[in-house]
């Protein structure tokens, strides 16, 4: 049993590293930023985060 799971994790490999790359879509791309965005929004803001956005409100960068 051993002998044959290993030769079909084996073979997996190869058929994955033969396969053809897919090709990326604009789909793709904006569900990553969505992820991204989302990601962004859960974490917390930092004293640093803070004082960059108020300079951004006064012009300051």
């Amino acid at each position: 049993m051993k002998v044959l799971t290993d030769e079909l994790n084996q073979a997996a490999i190869e058929a994955k590293k033969s396969a053809p790359k897919r090709e990326k879509t604009c789909y793709f791309e904006r569900a990553k930023m969505k992820r991204d965005a989302a990601r962004l929004a859960k974490k917390p803001r930092t004293a640093k985060d803070k004082a960059k956005s108020k300079d951004k409100d006064q012009g300051i960068e």
